[in-house]
């Protein structure tokens, strides 16, 4: 069974509300959730305007805190709304390319570490190559998760109600992510069958 989980992410995985007008997280983001429903120590280290690690210096950092909060069983990773977001002309491939060197990474400094690679949401904005872009991540993440041997998970599948943004989850979409994430341990995560 799963006794501690830390979740990297953006404001997705923060609990970001872009409803609340002096800028306050929900109380119960999906990790929060998450940990009541399996009875786990979940860490969010989600951070608002987060993007991929696109160099070994910030890989590093994030190895370098792993290290700190040793032992832990699972590491969920939500990247790319940000580097979507925050480009014209979104570079896949580089978010491909940052992803699945985080993950290498992870897997050859924590060996035996349980990886789950999340897609994100599919953006509602009216920037069209912001939007195709999200939508290739479904493909590209499946893509890292088969080839490097993590477990995949898409949000997408949760029929999401998002804030008027367009980007960010609502209170509601951050149960329903909780609960789909518990059932995706339960079916795929060695040793946590039970939950």
């Amino acid at each position: 069974m799963m006794k501690r989980i830390i979740c990297f992410g953006d404001s997705n995985t923060f609990g970001y509300n872009p409803q609340d007008l002096y800028g306050e997280p929900y109380k119960n983001p999906w990790p929060s959730v998450l940990g009541g429903i399996i009875d786990a120590e979940v860490l969010n280290w989600g951070v608002n305007g987060a993007e991929t690690p696109d160099s070994d210096f910030r890989r590093k950092l994030k190895l370098d805190r792993l290290a700190k909060n040793s032992p832990f069983d699972l590491v969920i990773v939500m990247y790319s709304t940000n580097d979507i977001l925050n480009a014209v002309y979104p570079d896949v491939r580089k978010i491909e390319e940052n992803l699945e060197m985080l993950v290498l990474d992870i897997k050859e400094a924590f060996q035996g570490v349980v990886i789950v690679l999340v897609v994100p949401p599919v953006l509602r904005v009216s920037e069209d190559n912001q939007v195709i872009a999200s939508k290739k991540m479904r493909k590209i993440i499946r893509g890292i998760a088969e080839k490097d041997c993590v477990i995949f998970a898409d949000v997408n599948a949760c029929e999401l109600e998002m804030t008027y943004d367009g980007i960010h989850f609502s209170e509601r979409d951050h149960q329903k992510i909780a609960v789909y994430l518990a059932d995706v341990l339960k079916t795929n995560a060695p040793g946590n069958e039970e939950v």
